[in-house]
């Protein structure tokens, strides 16, 4: 299902996600994609359900640092379900997901010209900030300052 998933994305989404362009998931990544360690890292998937076949509309994941404190997140959502809250959604459930884990802050970085998912950051409260690379921006939210019910 994730190779269908990238199917539907254009190259500007996969440019935004994985900050290079692909034309295929190369198998090591796939690989990496498919099979979570859940001790420290976690997928999240939204799927729809139709006359008996699913497909996967989006995906997030949490890779948490070996000190158990700080976890990364990213968030992919073909493009015929983008603007449609599926991403919105994906996120609050791993800043939940992150927090009854224990990590005290998640993080990821969205290039600047990821206009959509800075104001999503935005919204949840992530703090924004230039990021190591040129065109970078490191989000950053601090779990234990989160309202109980987030």
């Amino acid at each position: 299902m994730l190779v269908e998933l990238f199917a539907t994305l254009s190259p500007r989404s996969i440019f935004l996600r994985f900050f290079s362009p692909l034309k295929t998931l190369p198998p090591d990544m796939l690989a990496r994609f498919t099979q979570i360690d859940y001790d420290r890292d976690m997928a999240l998937v939204a799927i729809e359900e139709r006359e008996g076949k699913e497909r996967m509309l989006g995906v997030a994941r949490l890779m948490g640092d070996p000190d158990g404190v700080q976890a990364q997140f990213a968030v992919l959502v073909g493009d015929p379900w983008q603007g449609k809250g599926v991403g919105a959604e994906l996120l609050k459930r791993s800043i939940c997901i992150a927090r009854e884990r224990g990590f005290r802050s998640l993080t990821g970085t969205v290039l600047a010209e990821n206009t959509t998912m800075l104001a999503l950051g935005r919204r949840f409260g992530f703090t924004i900030k230039s990021g190591a690379g040129p065109g970078e921006f490191d989000l950053k939210i601090d779990l234990r300052e989160l309202p109980a019910d987030f």
